[in-house]
């Protein structure tokens, strides 16, 4: 492979560890293949097209509120100057996540979700999942 692949995934491999975790698999096989030696049992590597918006961070940002009324809730931050951040609105209806490098920031993903579910503390995750659990006594994963 070329130097330059490697060093990009290199300088962005905090990023894209913190998207894929965020998109639970949505786009992760395409991106691991491009990062990673070898891929767990069951995953396989693909090439995808991803529509992404980018420009100026503050012009990003200040687009995000003035027409979303969204803000940053959570983000994550890499030693390549790169961080991944969640932004969603008061009502938790809608939500955007934007990869940011000095000065410039890419939406890779923005979508709305039921009142409350775009964006919910550790904390309400918690209480969430514990009332699930105790109900039918099994842990919490996505039924098939």
């Amino acid at each position: 492979m070329s130097t330059k692949f490697m060093d990009w995934c290199r300088d962005y491999q905090g990023a894209i560890s913190f998207v894929l975790i965020i998109m639970l698999l949505g786009f992760a096989a395409g991106i691991s293949k491009a990062c990673a030696q070898e891929l767990p049992e069951g995953l396989e590597g693909e090439n995808i097209t991803i529509p992404v918006i980018c420009g100026d961070t503050m012009v990003m940002y200040r687009e995000l509120l003035n027409t979303h009324g969204e803000v940053p809730v959570a983000i994550g931050f890499t030693d390549r100057n790169t961080a991944v951040v969640w932004f969603t609105n008061e009502d938790r209806t809608t939500l955007s996540v934007v990869i940011d490098t000095p000065g410039r920031s890419c939406m890779m993903y923005t979508s709305t979700c039921y009142e409350g579910d775009c964006y919910m503390t550790p904390e309400e995750n918690y209480e969430r999942e514990k009332g699930k659990m105790m109900e039918d006594n099994t842990s919490p994963k996505v039924s098939m």
